[in-house]
């Protein structure tokens, strides 16, 4: 399958955020390509996001993004060949071992229908609000932000914060 260079890195590096600096679990280092997809998970994050490649499996994240960033052309090749996910270039062509049995656990993404809009301000408010949350484990309602209709609020029992949004979220 031929695929633009750039384009690949981009996605692969939008998905990053959901890799684990060691293997905590089984493929937290790789990139899994499913349906179309690619998918990253550290038993914290996933992220996950439409590649088109036509191939299951996982690959080591490490090898496969910095192959793609020392290569220099616009277009490459990317197949699997007798276990291997090959990438090839003008001058460069070399294959990483891929494994066909995906490993990660299952991840229960919900439809797009379900997904709503933050407001924009969403992530200042969460800011301006962890002020007055209880940074000591005192019990789970002081260390929490609460968000409900068109606000979001936290009190450590001493101090409380409460931030308005324009319309309900």
């Amino acid at each position: 399958m031929d695929v633009k260079r750039k384009e690949v890195l981009e996605i692969l590096n939008s998905v990053r955020p959901g890799l684990a600096a060691s293997e905590v679990i089984e493929q937290s280092t790789s990139f899994v390509f499913v349906g179309g997809m690619v998918y990253t998970y550290n038993d914290e994050i996933a992220v996950s996001r439409e590649i088109g490649f036509d191939f299951d499996g996982a690959v080591q994240a490490k090898e496969l993004f910095d192959l793609l960033n020392k290569m220099k052309d616009e277009t490459v090749k990317i197949y699997i060949y007798k276990g291997e996910l090959i990438v090839h270039g003008d001058k460069i062509k070399a294959g990483i071992r891929i494994n066909s049995e995906i490993q990660l656990p299952p991840l229960d993404i919900v439809d797009d229908e379900e997904w709503y809009d933050l407001p924009v301000d969403f992530s200042e408010a969460m800011r301006i609000c962890a002020f007055s949350a209880a940074s000591e484990s005192v019990s789970a309602i002081l260390n929490s932000l609460h968000v409900r209709d068109n606000f979001i609020e936290s009190c450590d029992n001493f101090r409380l914060t409460r931030y308005y949004f324009e319309s309900d979220i």
